[in-house]
């Protein structure tokens, strides 16, 4: 059973890195566009 809970472990914290990565690339991805509608509103 131990290695059963190990192997859980294991890949939940896989899964938490996933997430935290695709939530870095999210957070990019809205300044990029957050960015580019203050340039079209300079204009």
């Amino acid at each position: 059973m131990g290695t059963l809970a190990d192997a859980a472990k294991g890949a939940a914290d896989r899964a938490d890195s996933a997430i935290d990565g695709a939530m870095a690339f999210i957070a990019a991805s809205n300044k990029r566009i957050a960015s580019i509608d203050d340039l079209i509103a300079d204009d």
